[in-house]
């Protein structure tokens, strides 16, 4: 019978083992299995480093957690050296759709809080409480510890770090859904995940109540991170495509031709580093799967599902329900907030061409289109966050899905950078229009009233 457990995953900017910073895989993964302090297994894993594992009687002493800084960290005694060592680790902040419903410091603060410890974390709001929590541990050392991380903190990294944040930007929350998913179906294997989610008649509700989401909002992500993932590489084609290089197996192509032409933008370099990103982003979903595999069940030989099919099936899903609407190409407002998706983690490349025709181009053989105004309807008994947002600037939505979408359009546009003469055209093309700075002065000064929202770093504009 499977163990009762708990795990979660989080992305790491930067760590700290006392005085050195730690080569890691920006990823910290947390694993529980047991209810008492004498049984629970508790590994925290932030590969290559390796585990720092607390059972069967954690040594240490003290986990911490601040707010402002987002840093997760533990006071304990090395058993080796019998010396007091501090772990430091800057986690990320929440993804551009916060995918979702907790910050993932709430949710490690959910974790450490259930473990069988002795001492429940410390969770502090301000770098000051911060500092002095470690005043009051009474140790001129451990003080010391933490002022050098603080500094040091986000500074160079080596190119294997480096390699690992690009990695996580792009796969860290479905990391954490993954994670989500193997603690509700610790024995789900592939043929049985292909069929459940095939089946699955409702998505959004599958997402929220397992997967943790945030909102409707990561159903868009999906479908614009599947379209994203499979981008051709010829920057003249503006397709998609499921044929991927042969060697890398990381960069798509529609055809031969694509293939031939993107050749000055997928050399031999560039295709090394595509097959090193593969081997890299296996990494942290197969130590999650290893510990459902290995430290949960042995009464089955079936392995739990991948982190491979688990995404490729979840997106697909998504991908097949928004295929009525793809067709429609940039006269579908879903289909440019999946665009505008798209652009913001695109904006350093802002000449590449996107062929809204070839949106709908990925549909499998063996893949049936959904129903687009279903997911809609489904998408609507979840709003999640967004409502808050919105009730910031005072806005009630009459088109409820429309003018939500809308409005998450006008949120993202004005966040990415270099995106200003692009986002005008399409905010326009939606009743929405943009002004500069002083374009507003004058309106105020005729008595005009209008929705102000917070422009990116750079020029001001407004809404």
């Amino acid at each position: 019978m499977p163990v009762k457990m708990d795990m979660t995953v989080a992305v790491v900017d930067d760590a700290f083992l006392n005085y050195e910073r730690m080569n890691h895989s920006a990823a910290l993964m947390c694993f529980s299995a047991g209810s008492t302090y004498d049984t629970a297994k508790v590994d925290l894993s932030l590969m290559p480093v390796g585990r720092f594992s607390l059972y069967p009687k954690p040594e240490g002493r003290q986990f911490f957690i601040n707010k402002a800084l987002r840093i997760f960290g533990r006071i304990y005694r090395d058993m080796k050296d019998k010396e007091m060592k501090v772990i430091a680790l800057m986690i990320e902040e929440n993804s551009y759709a916060d995918m979702h419903r907790e910050d993932v410091l709430e949710s490690l603060a959910e974790f450490v809080g259930s473990l069988a410890l002795k001492q429940k974390p410390v969770i502090t709001d301000t770098r000051e409480e911060l500092e002095q929590f470690f005043k009051s541990l009474d140790n001129k050392k451990l003080e010391d510890i933490l002022q050098i991380q603080l500094s040091q903190f986000n500074t160079d990294f080596d190119p294997a770090t480096r390699m690992y944040l690009q990695i996580s930007s792009c796969y860290g929350d479905y990391w954490r859904s993954y994670a989500y998913f193997l603690k509700a179906h610790p024995t789900m294997n592939e043929g049985e995940y292909k069929q459940f989610i095939r089946e699955l008649e409702n998505l959004p509700k599958f997402g929220m109540e397992t997967l943790r989401w945030g909102s409707y909002r990561s159903v868009y992500r999906l479908v614009a991170d599947f379209l994203e993932y499979h981008f051709c590489k010829n920057i003249d084609c503006g397709g998609f495509s499921l044929k991927k290089c042969s060697k890398c197996k990381s960069a798509h192509f529609c055809d031969v031709e694509c293939q031939r032409k993107a050749l000055p933008y997928h050399g031999k370099n560039e295709c090394q580093f595509g097959k090193t990103f593969e081997e890299y982003k296996k990494e942290v979903p197969w130590t999650l799967k290893y510990y459902v595999d290995e430290g949960l069940h042995d009464d089955t030989d079936d392995d739990v599902v991948t982190f491979e099919v688990f995404l490729r099936e979840l997106m697909m899903k998504a991908y097949s329900a928004f295929h009525k609407t793809l067709r429609e190409g940039e006269q579908s407002i879903h289909t440019t907030m999946i665009y505008v998706l798209i652009r913001s983690k695109r904006f350093n490349q802002p000449h590449l061409k996107f062929d809204y025709k070839k949106m709908d181009s990925l549909l499998g053989h063996d893949q049936m289109a959904g129903s687009f105004d279903l997911i809609c309807k489904q998408m609507l008994e979840f709003p999640g966050k967004e409502d808050v947002e919105a009730e910031k600037v005072e806005i009630l939505f009459q088109d409820k899905l429309h003018g939500r979408v809308r409005f998450w359009m006008m949120l993202i546009a004005l966040k990415t950078p270099k995106f200003e003469k692009e986002a005008r055209v399409i905010l326009s093309k939606w009743g929405v229009q943009r002004f500069t700075k002083e374009e507003v002065d004058e309106m105020k000064a005729c008595g005009t009233k209008f929705l102000h929202v917070p422009a990116p770093p750079g020029p001001d504009s407004y809404m």
